[in-house]
């Protein structure tokens, strides 16, 4: 019976499995042991039995030879020399479709990570654009801020220093004599008369306006320009 069950399981691995020596194959009738050498033959136990000397040596080849028997219960790894091709190419194909399926993760993962990244990197890229444009803009309106700045400071200080020269100018006109205040009011009437509008300066030079209406004129020139240099 165990025979039978070791002939069952030898010829389970492989349909080509024979005595290199004899050329026994296994039956169910028979259930020849088979033995593998280290020199990678398959010896019938007959076979294996005739070869004597010391040391033993491989009746094929004649190479020092060691051996195991091949059944179910010997190392899986000397197990695979007797699959079947096609199931052995399965198992390995499999355990290649295992290892590239792990590999492939890892790089779809690294790959998912970098586009991520990318993304990030152009939504960045745009917002420092936009900042840039903005800080440009905010430069520029800055320099048209500072330039009204300097335009105004300049206006106010010439208009400082016309009131200055008016109110030096009424000061002497007030120490003048009325003969001299009017000749001084005849000689800048033009002046003078700005300050009171266009429409008086005009009526003033009218050629209906007498000298007498000139000269009645002056106090309220005076006091316009003196109203004018208090403010």
């Amino acid at each position: 019976m165990c025979n039978v069950k070791n002939a069952a399981n030898v010829s389970q691995m492989t349909d080509f499995m024979h005595c290199n020596c004899c050329y026994v194959l296994p039956s169910a009738q028979t259930a020849p042991k088979y033995f593998l050498t280290n020199c990678y033959h398959l010896l019938c136990q007959a076979c294996l039995q005739k070869a004597t000397g010391n040391p033993v040596l491989c009746p094929v080849c004649n190479y020092e030879m060691r051996s195991i028997e091949i059944n179910s219960a010997m190392d899986p790894k000397l197990q695979e020399l007797f699959k079947p091709p096609k199931k052995l190419i399965q198992e390995k194909m499999a355990a290649l479709k295992r290892k590239y399926d792990f590999q492939q993760m890892l790089v779809n993962s690294l790959l998912g990570h970098l586009k991520k990244q990318r993304e990030k990197l152009n939504q960045l890229m745009k917002f420092c654009q936009r900042q840039t444009q903005f800080t440009k803009e905010q430069a520029k309106e800055m320099e048209e801020l500072k330039e009204w700045v300097r335009t105004a400071e300049i206006k106010m200080k010439e208009g400082e220093n016309e009131k200055i020269s008016l109110k030096k100018e009424i000061e002497d006109m007030k120490k003048l004599s009325k003969s001299e205040l009017q000749a001084a009011v005849d000689k800048r009437w033009d002046r003078g008369a700005a300050f009171l509008g266009r429409d008086t300066r005009a009526n003033m030079q009218g050629p209906c306006v007498s000298a007498q209406e000139r000269r009645a004129a002056v106090p309220h020139l005076v006091y316009g320009c003196l109203e004018f240099a208090v403010a």
